[in-house]
């Protein structure tokens, strides 16, 4: 429909809601007329209708298009006409002027329906259309559409079948029925037929991170729109935390405010979270003051401050497992309740009980990586009186370790390596992806000097290429000459864990 028709049709709805509204307001109220109403109900309908008028005038000036609106205007006329009973009949008069007015509606709400089944992208400067903001697939859309449209004859419908009846129970109930259907659709389309809540049950009842990345990076493919795409990046950064903290920041940092009302509130909570696992306590703290304005945020803010507490101190809750039980609805609730308090009992020194919740939560066999490894440092020190040690690795020795071909890490043997034993773990941390990796120390080797390690192992093991030329100076860029001398040097042999 082209813009000038669409006009046209505003026009027409504007004349005849006047008209509608003089008949109403103006017409003698007696049985000759056929207009019967018993007293402050005659001015219903005339109120109604102005109302109807303005709001279409502000239509008329903005240019609004929206479906959902010119719906209620649609059913709010049909209310009007269930006060408009002759006995037990919709009066001739009113109905010529009700269809008249109301066809117009109906061929508006199905065209717009239609034609807004994609609305343009406003951050593309090609004008690139995307799918409705909080719609993740086509079959989503689609269904709305078929349901809205189906929304709009039923209300026809009745009406027609209650103008032939002289029933109004019959009418209520055929309303009421047609409420029922509404809401029906509408959950099946945003709850059931919802593919970002498929994605999150396979995190939340099926603990897979990486079925969920999988299906999230697949609602990326289906043109969605950027207010949508935003929410997905909420959602990520939400979650990732159970993969790897650092993964968790990098979704955050790429998010923004969102705009609309139902995910802001989202987005306050990941971004104090986002706070607590930077250790940025002081501006998590300034986030949670202002969410104590709603009264209604009170069970989440002293959660948010648990959170803190447990994070930035070893201050002791009284009943800490109250509030971090094991049992919920929910999977990902009861796993991410037990890593809770494997930290709070770690952390304050707790040995037996954080063993008990590392235990328990090795025992949920999910793919969450950071928990499980934090679980498995858990058991592997208290447990087994492994030492865990943590280093930084460039990027191409990174690598090298993770596929397996570097095996010996070279180190000056100072006041810190001094303490690594055989059976130590290390925990690399990538100094440009920030990702980590755990491998286990099998042997240790000291020498006075890089020159005698170079001597001593093969240099594939220490990470040069068989085209590349191992030179001992080439330590010299880490380690000073007078350190080396001091401390002497450490080839540490490792495996993957």
């Amino acid at each position: 429909m082209k813009r000038i028709s669409a006009k046209s049709l505003y026009f027409i709805e504007l004349f005849l809601a006047v008209i509608l509204s003089l008949f109403c307001f103006f017409g003698q109220m007696n049985e000759d007329n056929g207009l019967i109403l018993s007293g402050f109900l005659q001015f219903i309908p005339s109120v109604i209708y102005l109302i109807i008028l303005v709001l279409l005038i502000l239509e008329w000036i903005i240019e609004k298009k929206s479906p959902l609106r010119k719906g209620l205007y649609l059913v709010s006329t049909f209310v009007v006409a269930f006060f408009m009973y002759n006995e037990g009949k919709l009066l001739s008069l009113y109905n010529v002027t009700l269809w008249l007015f109301s066809i117009p509606f109906v061929v508006i709400v199905i065209v717009t329906i239609i034609r807004n089944s994609s609305i343009k992208d406003s951050s593309n400067n090609e004008g690139k259309k995307t799918l409705p903001i909080g719609y993740f697939s086509i079959e989503q859309v689609k269904i709305r559409n078929l349901s809205l449209i189906i929304f709009v004859f039923l209300i026809l419908g009745t009406v027609i079948l209650t103008s032939y009846l002289d029933s109004l129970v019959l009418s209520i109930v055929l309303s009421i029925l047609i409420a029922i259907f509404s809401i029906g659709m509408l959950f099946y389309v945003l709850v059931i037929k919802n593919p970002l809540n498929e994605a999150i049950n396979s995190i939340n009842n099926h603990l897979s991170y990486h079925d969920l990345k999988n299906k999230i990076d697949d609602l990326r493919k289906n043109n969605i729109h950027p207010e949508s795409e935003n929410y997905l990046n909420i959602i990520m950064a939400n979650y990732s935390v159970v993969e790897d903290k650092n993964k968790s920041f990098e979704y955050f940092k790429t998010c923004k405010e969102p705009t609309i009302k139902s995910y802001v509130k989202i987005y306050k909570i990941i971004q104090i979270n986002y706070y607590i696992n930077s250790n940025n306590f002081d501006e998590a703290k300034k986030l949670i003051s202002k969410l104590r304005r709603n009264k209604k945020n009170e069970k989440l803010i002293q959660s948010l401050e648990r959170e803190i507490i447990i994070s930035s101190s070893n201050e002791i809750i009284e009943n800490v497992e109250s509030f971090y039980p094991l049992e919920n609805k929910i999977l990902f609730t009861s796993v991410s309740n037990c890593f809770c308090l494997m930290k709070y009992y770690y952390t304050r020194g707790n040995k037996e009980k954080a063993l008990v919740y590392a235990h328990k939560l090795l025992d949920y066999h999910s793919d969450f990586t950071y928990y499980i490894s934090f679980a498995i440092q858990v058991v592997d020190e208290l447990e087994n009186g492994v030492t865990y040690h943590k280093m930084n690795l460039n990027d191409e020795p990174y690598v090298l370790i993770k596929d397996g071909s570097k095996t010996i890490e070279m180190r000056l043997n100072d006041e810190k390596r001094s303490k690594i034993k055989v059976g130590d773990k290390i925990e690399f941390t990538n100094n440009v992806s920030k990702e980590k990796l755990i491998v286990k120390v099998t042997n240790l080797y000291h020498y006075k000097s890089f020159q005698e390690l170079y001597l001593n192992h093969d240099k594939i093991s220490i990470g040069y290429k068989e085209n590349e030329e191992a030179k001992p100076e080439d330590m010299e860029v880490y380690y000073n000459k007078e350190n080396i001398e001091k401390y002497g040097v450490l080839a540490i042999e490792i495996s993957v864990d």
